[in-house]
């Protein structure tokens, strides 16, 4: 049988192959047993149908019963059957029948026994296939099996090779991306990069491999000019020679190295660079040249530069400040010192600078200070050293000096140098100055007391008339002591009650009646005694003092007027306001929290300011009006005697005008006096304001003010400053000399 089929081919090895194998011994030659099964099969077929023929042909055959056993000697009686003719005689055929049947059938075994061993010489056949087939199958399988891990194996390590592919291949893409970034930044960096090649022999000059496109932009010069060059074609006169030599060291021993060099671009002009030098090693590690990043750093050097300029300079004038003036003055001395030389220092204030302030406004004093360090700076030689101090204060540094002389000569020049009217705004100002001067190492040899002592000096000859100088004596050293006794004792003079008030009389010059008071601080020291305010006032404005005097001052007096008010003779208080305090913004509250605590009608209380206080900044006016809101009167004090503008009456909302004592002692002495104060009365009533005259000490200048029209006066003529209790005397007495005073005068001078 033959075994085409796919499940024939998978059927299992047959079982008794082995017993067949061992036991039977096939036929070799089974080719007839076809022949011989039909044979076998047409002979018994024949034979069985012979016999049944033969069978037929015979008829039935009768079978007797068996004869009763008789008697001897007596015959068995016949029997009649039909009369019929006796069939033929078929036995011999049947047992050629049956003999063909027989040969039939030994043929038929013989064909089936040769079929039988046919087919299982077939089947041992068909085992022995199956058998190697099976070896085969298990060899296909293991190979199979095989190849399958080899081919797993293969296929992770086409894995493995596809994903380290595929990992290489990111990594060059980010490599190239980086690369590409890398590139991009350095094309379009501001920083000069420069890739040099180390020279191969001795001799040899380095060679250019890269510069970026930085470099044109910073210095001018194209690539191929610093190719056909090098980079010292960017040094020029000011390039530092220790920088440039400290460079070719470092890289003549192959070593980094960083520089600032200042450059010049091919236009000439200068510029700052920070040098950063990078030796390169190739893969051997042997040199291989050089990566140079060159930085502008002219903006920071010239921040820096501007940094340290404005730490030891002034930044109004531009002149040292006292920093660099203490190093001088200690470089100075030092070097004198050791050559038996002298230095001079000269302290140099502006006479009455505050008043320009004040009336002209802060830029006008700051642009007079300018042109004052300029001219200064004239009258110096090339090595003398000016600075600014600090407001109107200047000091200045003579190094090695012949002697005294040579000061006092430069001080002379200073002053005269002042004499020349400065051009401001269109305004011709004129100043003076008072100098103090000390000498080292006379005088001291720190700059610490050299300053001290010249400053004292200055402050000499300006209580000795200003516009002058004044050379340092140790007896100053007592004075400069004095006035810090006096600045301690008077920040103590207010919490031990050495403070209190006088009170000067204003008086009506019609009707000679006193109708107000200014009131006047005085200081009744315990150590010092009785100080004058043309001491302690100054002072105090300089060191601050003045606020909480002021404070003092305002609310003793507004108590005192308002226990007149109460006692039934209301009396006006002056009270004069500092610039300090009216600078304050929180003076008009606290001069309305005084109103309220004293409970003073407004109307009884007269805030007088200078002129230099009406141009200190552009709130003067509201604060003015603000001032007016509460009911309080304002007078300008001193008027004529500043930068006056005829615009601050017109302007402001002031109800008194004060003529300051130098016009009136000039009456009747001097021919323009009268007419002076006789200009400033009109102007003061077409202005709609009173006038009152201060300083009258005679009758003359009382009866010349009341012929020019004049309001009211004060001085002593009257009375000098009294207590309270004495006003209140004085008033009594007038009143009783002179006749009352008319209702209509009374409002004008009161409401």
């Amino acid at each position: 049988m033959t075994t085409s089929s796919t499940s024939e081919k998978m059927r299992p090895a047959n079982p008794i192959a082995p017993i067949v194998d061992s036991a039977v011994t096939l036929p070799t030659d089974t080719r007839n047993a076809p022949i011989l099964i039909r044979t076998g099969l047409i002979g018994a077929g024949i034979s069985v149908v012979a016999l049944i023929g033969l069978s037929l042909a015979s008829g039935p055959v009768l079978t007797q019963p068996a004869a009763p056993v008789k008697k001897v000697g007596k015959p068995a009686p016949s029997v009649s059957l039909a009369s019929k003719p006796a069939p033929p005689n078929t036995l011999p055929y049947k047992a050629g029948a049956a003999l063909l049947g027989l040969g039939s059938l030994g043929l038929l075994g013989m064909g089936a026994s040769k079929r039988l061993y046919s087919l299982l010489r077939k089947e041992k056949e068909y085992a022995l296939a199956l058998q190697t087939e099976e070896r085969n199958r298990v060899k296909v399988s293991l190979a199979y099996q095989q190849l399958e891990a080899h081919l797993i194996t293969r296929e992770t390590e086409l894995v493995e090779t596809k994903n380290a592919l595929e990992l290489q291949v990111r990594q060059m893409q980010r490599t190239m991306a980086k690369a590409t970034r890398l590139e991009s930044a350095v094309e379009s960096t501001n920083d000069v990069i420069m890739l040099y090649e180390a020279p191969m022999q001795p001799g040899q000059t380095m060679r250019l491999i890269y510069v970026n496109p930085a470099f044109e932009r910073m210095t001018g010069y194209s690539r191929e000019e610093l190719a056909q060059s090098s980079p010292k074609m960017l040094q020029g006169p000011k390039t530092d020679p220790t920088s440039v030599a400290l460079l070719q060291s470092k890289l003549f021993a192959f070593q980094p190295v960083r520089v600032e060099l200042l450059n010049y671009k091919k236009d000439g002009s200068p510029f700052w660079v920070e040098l950063n030098i990078q030796p390169i090693y190739d893969a051997n590690g042997l040199p291989g040249g050089w990566m140079s990043v060159q930085r502008d750093i002219s903006e920071q050097r010239n921040a820096a530069e501007q940094i340290a300029h404005q730490a030891t300079h002034d930044a109004l004038t531009g002149l040292p400040n006292r920093t660099l003036f203490d190093r001088r003055l200690a470089d100075a001395v030092h070097t004198a010192q050791g050559t038996d030389g002298q230095v001079g220092v000269l302290f140099f204030d502006l006479d009455r600078f505050k008043q320009i302030n004040d009336t002209l406004g802060h830029p006008v004093g700051d642009k007079l200070l300018q042109k004052v360090a300029k001219r200064l700076q004239t009258q110096l030689r090339r090595h003398d050293t000016v600075a600014r101090m600090g407001g109107d204060e200047f000091t200045v540094l003579l190094p090695d000096v012949a002697g005294q002389e040579v000061v006092e000569e430069t001080a002379r020049l200073l002053l005269e140098a002042l004499d020349e009217p400065f051009d401001v705004d269109g305004q011709e100002l004129f100043v003076t100055a008072s100098i103090g001067l000390s000498l080292a190492p006379r005088d001291g040899i720190d700059s610490a007391t050299l300053l001290k002592n010249a400053d004292t000096a200055m402050y000499r000859a300006k209580e000795e008339g200003r516009d002058s100088y004044r050379v340092y004596s140790q007896t100053m050293n007592a004075r400069a002591k004095d006035r810090l006794e006096l600045e301690n004792n008077l920040r103590k003079a207010l919490d031990k009650n050495e403070l209190y008030l006088l009170y000067q009389p204003q008086v009506d010059l019609a009707t000679g009646k006193i109708f107000g008071v200014e009131a006047l601080i005085r200081w009744e020291s315990p150590i010092l005694g009785r100080v004058s305010p043309g001491n302690f006032i100054p002072l105090a404005e300089e060191t601050g003092l003045i606020i909480p005097i002021g404070d003092f001052v305002l609310r003793e007096a507004t108590a005192q007027a308002a226990r007149w008010a109460m006692a039934g003779n209301p009396l006006r208080v002056s009270v004069n306001l500092s610039g300090r305090q009216f600078e304050q913004s929180w003076i008009v509250d606290l001069i309305a929290e005084v109103l309220r605590d004293s409970n003073l009608p407004p109307e009884y209380l007269d805030i007088e300011m200078t002129e230099g206080m009406l141009v200190k900044g552009d709130n003067v006016k509201q604060r003015l009006n603000d001032l007016k809101a509460l009911g309080v009167r304002l007078s300008i004090d001193d008027f004529g005697t500043g930068y006056s503008s005829l615009s601050y009456l017109r302007t402001f909302p002031l109800d008194v005008l004060k003529i300051d004592r130098s016009f009136v002692t000039p009456m009747g002495v001097d021919p323009k006096g009268e007419p002076m104060v006789r200009a400033l009365v009109e102007l003061g009533h077409a202005c709609g304001m009173e006038v009152i005259a201060e300083g009258v000490e005679t009758e003359e200048q009382r009866d010349a003010l009341c012929a020019l029209g004049c309001d009211a006066m004060q001085g002593f003529l009257t009375s000098q400053a009294i207590a309270a209790r004495e006003i209140d005397l004085l008033v009594r007495k007038t009143a009783a000399a002179r006749p009352s005073v008319p209702d209509k005068i009374q409002l004008r001078l009161v409401s």
